[in-house]
């Protein structure tokens, strides 16, 4: 197998060193120093017989033109993007072959600190567009690990509905114009409920960005419907404010695993949210959310522990570990595939 890392796909330093970390564990893995020539020929003869390449490189072109079996990146990929960085990972997204692409960590997130896990997905970065591993029940050792808890699903909770922005444009949002989707949810609610409704700002929306939002302000402003506010998420933690929902509603937004770990049922209105084989689909549900059973959750929650690593986990190479096979199966059904076309 021919890994190209690419490194040309971030320009910050913290970034490109998870990049190294990953690099490090799977060199170990693919091409070991300890090598000798004539294991090093033999290998590369026999990965020539199989149609594969051999080894591990660090990448540094900005147009990708390496060979490779497998391409790494940093970050989502946005193909309207001209910067540099945007350019090379929407290259390697676009390719005829297996990417793995790391992104934020999933569980145990703090916005605005520095990540100590990571998302690492193959072929994408989303629930049910990527892949994480071969598909198995997962132990809870790993979640265990972040000490993290879930005591179950709380039954005595407040009245509100809290609605969860994402920032406009954001990959995460797959073309979805949030705004659209808000003023979509609001009269859906109202459709079904008095309940209060609480439109959370998502954190990282600056004074001078929140107007990419007037649209959904000036909707609310000629409609007036009841008791709807809206909550600056910069100001005010998750942990204040959603822990007396009565529900949250979301398109992808990873408050939605923060809600379910602490027992507040979400509304998953994308497959591209990791709480969608967990929750309801559609904001018509808000009075009675569905509530999958605790041991479903709990699975869940040991299944996403295993979609996140640390750097330390990168480079000792239990990370590549996890998602060799199912890389190797990918490239082989796609080997499969392009003899059979």
């Amino acid at each position: 197998m021919r890994v190209e890392v690419f490194m040309q796909s971030t320009f910050r330093e913290r970034e490109r060193d998870v990049l190294r970390c990953m690099y490090n564990g799977i060199k170990n893995d693919l091409w070991p120093d300890e090598l000798c020539n004539e294991d090093r020929d033999l290998m590369r003869r026999m990965n020539r017989k199989n149609g594969q390449g051999v080894g591990v490189n660090l990448n540094y072109d900005e147009i990708t033109k390496a060979k490779y079996d497998l391409g790494i990146f940093f970050g989502s990929w946005k193909p309207d993007r001209k910067n540099p960085h945007h350019e090379v990972r929407s290259t390697i997204a676009k390719k005829d072959k297996p990417f793995i692409c790391i992104e934020t960590q999933l569980l145990g997130r703090v916005m605005f600190q520095e990540s100590e896990y990571h998302r690492v997905g193959i072929n994408g970065f989303m629930n049910e567009a990527a892949v994480f591993g071969l598909e198995k029940e997962y132990p809870d050792d790993r979640f265990k690990k972040l000490n993290l808890e879930y005591n179950g699903w709380k039954h005595n909770r407040g009245d509100k509905v809290v609605v969860a922005l994402q920032l406009p444009g954001d990959a995460s949002l797959r073309g979805m114009d949030i705004n659209d989707w808000a003023i979509w949810t609001l009269e859906s609610i109202r459709k079904e409920s008095d309940r209060p409704i609480e439109v959370r700002l998502h954190p990282g929306v600056s004074q001078k960005g929140i107007d990419s939002h007037l649209q959904l302000m000036q909707w609310q402003a000629f409609n007036n419907l009841p008791d709807v506010n809206f909550v600056q998420g910069r100001e005010l933690p998750w942990e204040e404010h959603i822990l007396d929902a009565h529900c949250v509603i979301a398109f992808t937004s990873g408050l939605s695993i923060d809600a379910v770990r602490n027992g507040i049922p979400v509304i998953a209105c994308d497959p591209g949210n990791f709480a969608w084989s967990i929750s309801s689909k559609n904001a018509h549900q808000v009075e009675h959310p569905f509530m999958a059973s605790e041991a479903n959750v709990q699975s869940w929650l040991n299944t996403l522990a295993y979609c996140q690593w640390s750097k330390s986990e990168m480079e000792s190479g239990e990370a590549w570990a996890h998602l060799k096979p199912a890389v190797e199966k990918l490239i082989e059904e796609q080997k499969q595939e392009n003899e059979s076309s």
